[in-house]
């Protein structure tokens, strides 16, 4: 592999890319050597200056070494790990056809930005990373994304017996179809805008570990696996379908940066779950509490297990927002969701973190109704926005008082917050039922929005709350003056 082959601009980046850095000549540099003319290393044996080699990080590096000695020519072509980054495409074939070695323990592969190869090209460099056997394989190839209409061409990914880890990120050129046979040592899957069979996929790989798939171009995700232990997925298209049935699954880490459509469809089933970490934006007409309240965004995140049978949620955000004119919203996709989503992710929620722009409006029945998803929880947090429109005079909001009279099972619950509290009457009541509700309560923290005054009601209804409770302690906040009352 000759220096110059490649175009000035993937020449410029080889320079910059910090696995070239240590092996790429200056032309501002002299080669120094004894007045002999003898270098002090090329009487090493092979294995050693493979070993100097390896050092590099970069088979370009590596091959530039026989600019200095030709005694060094060729021993890159017997790397066990061999990386070519921001390289052009013939200079690449050239130097897999070079390659002289036993099966390579990791062949890394990025083809320059401005060298998107064409399907074949594609094709036929899959098929020289085959003939290496690498024992990890990554491969970036940055492609133009085809034009609507235009039909996806189809390039088959080989089986890579021997690979234990492969990471493909394919800017959506192709679609690969699957060829007869397993990938049987797989264990660790990455794949970056690709498009593929999933299902098919994942059938074949049956000591599968870790799945990780990111800048998922569908808007259906099945992931069926017996062995998958960790999966990650990040997807920009609007999720319509998520499938997961993974009875070994314990690490779950999902993002939908574009959220879920109106169709969202989701079936689960993890019960081993232990690390778990949710993010997604919902439409209105997805989640209904109620007749107006809809689920805005849902935020989970937990931590990592404490021990072998230990739990600890580090966080849950849960953001409600009020539609702007009331209607029933609850259907069979509002009810599916709320069986399989809350029931499903929130069954080991600790801490509850509520964001309620509530625009003047009774939220306890909808409180009440989280709650009953989530009675583990050990904290619960409500933050109230009061928003720009104000709740009607006959509004249905509250029309419905059977909430007040009823009472969920919390014997977790140990410390309640509310911020922005008013002391409104359907405030109050909310109260009485956590109190209620939770036998274990030991802290409330009431932080007043602005607009109230100390000497006001409300404050007096909750020191009329505590003597009924006398082990509970209570802060209230004004502003940044912190006042304990003890009772």
């Amino acid at each position: 592999m000759a220096a110059g082959t490649s175009c000035r601009t993937c020449c410029r980046d080889q320079v910059s890319s910090p696995c070239c850095l240590g092996g790429l000549p200056r032309r501002s540099r002299r080669l120094r050597r004894r007045i002999d003319g003898v270098d002090l290393i090329s009487a090493l044996p092979d294995d050693l200056l493979l070993q100097i080699l390896a050092r590099l990080g970069c088979a370009r590096a590596a091959a530039h070494t026989s600019l200095l000695v030709r005694r060094w020519r060729g021993l890159w072509t017997r790397l066990p790990e061999l990386t070519f980054h921001n390289i052009c495409p013939d200079p690449l074939d050239a130097a897999l056809a070079q390659v002289s070695g036993p099966a390579v323990s990791l062949l890394d592969i990025s083809l320059g930005y401005n060298h998107p190869p064409a399907p074949a090209r594609i094709a036929s460099l899959l098929r020289a990373a085959q003939r290496l056997l690498p024992a990890e394989l990554h491969v970036c190839l940055w492609g133009k994304t085809p034009r609507s209409g235009n039909a996806t061409h189809v390039v088959e990914l080989p089986c890579f017996n021997r690979a234990t880890l492969i990471w493909l990120n394919i800017r959506q050129v192709v679609r690969f179809t699957l060829p007869k046979g397993n990938f049987t040592a797989l264990e660790v899957l990455l794949l970056t805008s690709c498009q593929i069979d999933l299902a098919d996929l994942l059938r074949r790989c049956s000591r599968l570990r870790r799945l990780e798939i990111y800048s998922w171009p569908h808007n259906s995700i099945v992931v069926h696996s017996p062995s998958v232990e960790e999966l990650h997925v990040h997807t920009y298209q609007r999720c319509q379908r998520l499938d997961i049935v993974a009875p070994s699954l314990k690490k779950l880490h999902f993002d939908a940066d574009s959220g879920i459509s109106d169709e969202f469809a989701l079936s689960y089933s993890a019960p081993a779950v232990e690390e778990l970490s949710w993010n997604c934006e919902c439409p209105s007409s997805i989640v209904g509490f109620g007749q107006f309240w809809w689920l805005g965004n849902l935020d989970l995140a937990t931590s990592k297990p404490l021990g072998p049978k230990e739990h600890t949620i580090d966080g849950e955000n849960t953001c409600l927002q009020l539609q702007q004119q009331p209607h029933d919203i609850l259907g069979g996709a509002v009810q599916n969701i709320e069986k399989q989503l809350f029931q499903s992710l929130t069954a080991k929620v600790v801490t509850m973190e509520l964001e309620i722009v509530e625009r003047g409006h009774a939220y306890g029945a909808m409180v009440l109704h989280l709650l009953g998803f989530c009675t583990s929880i050990q904290k619960l947090m409500v933050k109230l926005y009061e928003g720009d429109n104000r709740c009607s005079v006959n509004c249905p909001c509250d029309q419905s008082n059977s909430w007040r009279s009823q009472s969920v099972s919390l014997t977790n619950l140990k410390e309640v917050e509310f911020q922005g509290f008013k002391g409104e009457d359907h405030e109050i009541e909310l109260l009485k039922v956590v109190f209620r509700s939770a036998t274990m309560l030991e802290t409330l923290i009431v932080k007043w929005s602005n607009k109230i005054s100390p000497s006001g009601n409300g404050c007096m209804e909750i020191r009329n709350i505590l003597k009924a409770y006398p082990s509970v302690k209570c802060k209230h906040v004004w502003g940044a003056v912190f006042l304990f009352v003890l009772d």
